[in-house]
This record gives structure tokens, C-alpha cells and sequence, in this order.
């Protein structure tokens, strides 16, 4: 089963299930984000979703309305990624698992924050996401020369452990081309790592659950402050809309005293919301970082040391006086040769 929204690759996905043995391929034409993803009941879910679907792309807001408002982006491959965990089958109903998926992404994905990181925040609360492969750079080429990952979840989490595996490049090469491109036994140790995992200088695991624990340990009081403060700004709304109608209907005797008890209602109701606003900023600041996915590679060296700015504003003062001295001595020699 599948869907293409493109003429020209709809034609040759079913020349190629064709060719490969299979008589009826059911590959659907059109755009496969045009269907509300919350209307995607039991029935249409699968056991096994592979795709490597277009990112960098943007879709309409009529597409985009077809998802929940708190995940609604113009980016193709977030998108898709919504799409493939609606679909994927619960366990129980019509299997005894639940469904899995192996899905290609952009960095970007893995470390984007905003409605990304929403996204992820469910598929680590409602699938396991049990490992990522890192690709180099390349292996996309011509297409694009973004660095890509293999995300593998299934449905069934909280995801507790991920296990990260960075595909290495051949020796002396910095990147794939269209002309030098990856080629499948370059994949034959990862294949052997995937039933025997332990840590290698190419495989390290994170603790996710872990992670997941000390943020919300740290957030709580945070958010407990947020919401006390906004509970208290909600308070006084109602004080102050009553205290309004009273200053309508008040002589001017009683006016002005009736005015100011009002604008010190609305300076503490602006405390309140302020304090929950910088409130919710910390607690936010603590948590939301663990759905940054872009892990990199503890086995790998270390990179050049970004040195201290002072220090290296010194180092190119004693170089500019070194030169100049050189340039001074050049001179001399150049007026005694002249002579």
C-alpha cells in the first residue's frame, strides 16, 4: 500500500512493485496530508510504515488545518511524521504488537523546538523510539546535501532508552556524492550491531527516561509558581471588573478614590501575570531542552577549543607586531640595496 501525489514517480513506484513480484500493487494517487489526521480510526491502521517523505518543502493552510492546533506547521517532513504515528496500529487491534516505523528525517527534526518539539514530545510519550541512525553528509546527493537520520519507533512507549548509531564514511572521503555514493555493504556493520547492541565508537545509547525524570523534577516548582500566579492574576480580573462597574456608577466624590484603588488592582494583577510568565520561561527552559535529539557522537574527538576571545585578540596584536617588525627589517635591507 501507498500514496504519491507526484505523475511521474506514482508511474514508476508501481512499474518497480510490478517488476519486484508484486501483481496488485494498491499504491493510492494524491497528496496523502489532505486527510484530517484525527479522523484516522483503527481500521486504516498499519502494521509496518517505511518512507522517506520530501522535507524542506512547505504545504497550504488547508493542509496544515488538517492537524491538531497545537501541531500545525508548513514543514513537509513534521507533517508527515504526525501522518505515520496516526497510522501506526495499537496493539490489540489486529495485532499483538503495535505498529513500527523506520523514517527518514532531517536534522533539523531532531533538534528543532517550538511545534517540533511538541511533536516530539508525544511520539516519546506514546511510541518507543528506540533508535536513530545518524547518515554523513551526501547521501542524498543531488537532491540535497542536508544531513539526514533513520528514526525506527514503535507504538507502545514511553520511549526509555535510545540507542544512537552514527554511520561512518569511508576512509579519506568528507562526504557522499551523486557520482561516489553510499553503497549498501557500507552499511554491513550496523547491520550486525542491530541484534547485538552494545557500545561502540560508532553506538552509544541515551537515557532518556532518565533525562525525562530530573527535567520534570527541576520544572515542577516552576510550573506549580506559574500556575499559582495566574490563579491569583484570575482573581483579581474579577475584583477589578466589579471595581470598574462601581467607578461607572459612582458620584465624583467617590470617583477618584474608587480610580485609584483601580489602577492598584491592575498594577498587582500585572505583577501576578508577569511573575507567571517568568515562571513558566524557567520551567520551560529546564524541560523542553530533552527533546533535543541531536545527540552528537561522545566516541568521536574532540573538536578544535574555541578559545577565550581576549586571548585571541592578544595572540593577533603580538603576530601584527611581529609582522611589522619583519616589514621594518625588509625595508632597511630594500634602501641598502638601493644605495
Amino acid at each position: 500500500f501507498g500514496q504519491e501525489a507526484k505523475p511521474l514517480p506514482y508511474m514508476l513506484v508501481q512499474m518497480n512493485l510490478l517488476l519486484h513480484g508484486l501483481e496488485a500493487p494498491q499504491i493510492a494517487y494524491g497528496n496523502t496530508l489532505e486527510r484530517r489526521v484525527t479522523e484516522i480510526g483503527h481500521s486504516e491502521r498499519v502494521d509496518v510504515i517505511l518512507t522517506n517523505p520530501p522535507f524542506g518543502g512547505e504545504e497550504e493552510a488547508g493542509i496544515k488545518a488538517n492537524f491538531p492546533a497545537n501541531m500545525q506547521t508548513a514543514e513537509t517532513a513534521l507533517l508527515f511524521l504526525q501522518f505515520i504515528m496516526r497510522k501506526l496500529r495499537y496493539a490489540g487491534f489486529g495485532a499483538e504488537r503495535g505498529g513500527r516505523a523506520a523514517v527518514v528525517v532531517p536534522n533539523g527534526t531532531l533538534f528543532g523546538d517550538g511545534v517540533c518539539a511538541t511533536i516530539k514530545e508525544e511520539l516519546l510519550k506514546e511510541f518507543n523510539l528506540h533508535t536513530i541512525v545518524r547518515l554523513p553528509q551526501g547521501v542524498f546527493a543531488p537532491y540535497t546535501d542536508i544531513p539526514a537520520n533513520l528514526l525506527f519507533f514503535e507504538r507502545g512507549g514511553p520511549t526509555e532508552t535510545i540507542w544512537y548509531y552514527e554511520q561512518p564514511l569511508p576512509e579519506g572521503r568528507k562526504k557522499y556524492s551523486k557520482t561516489a555514493p553510499l553503497q549498501f555493504e557500507e552499511l554491513e556493520p550496523a547491520l550486525n550491531w542491530w541484534h547485538s547492541r552494545e557500545e561502540t565508537p560508532q553506538a552509544w545509547k541515551v537515557d532518556f527516561a532518565g533525562k525525562l525524570a530530573q527535567a520534570l523534577a527541576a520544572a515542577e516548582p516552576h510550573w506549580q509558581r506559574a500556575e499559582s500566579e495566574r490563579a491569583a492574576a484570575l482573581a483579581l480580573g474579577k475584583q477589578i471588573r466589579e471595581l470598574e462597574q462601581a467607578v461607572s456608577a459612582a458620584d465624583n466624590g467617590d470617583k477618584a478614590a474608587l480610580q485609584t484603588q483601580l489602577r492598584d488592582l491592575k498594577a498587582k494583577q500585572q505583577a501576578h501575570e508577569a511573575a507567571a510568565k517568568a515562571a513558566q520561561s524557567e520551567s520551560d527552559a529546564l524541560y523542553w531542552p530533552i527533546y533535543n535529539l541531536d545527540q552528537k557522537n561522545p566516541h568521536a574527538k574532540a573538536g578544535l577549543e574555541h578559545a577565550d576571545p581576549k586571548d585571541l585578540i592578544a595572540s593577533m596584536r603580538s603576530h601584527e607586531t611581529e609582522v611589522m617588525r619583519l616589514l621594518g627589517e625588509i625595508e632597511t635591507l630594500v634602501h641598502e640595496v638601493e644605495q
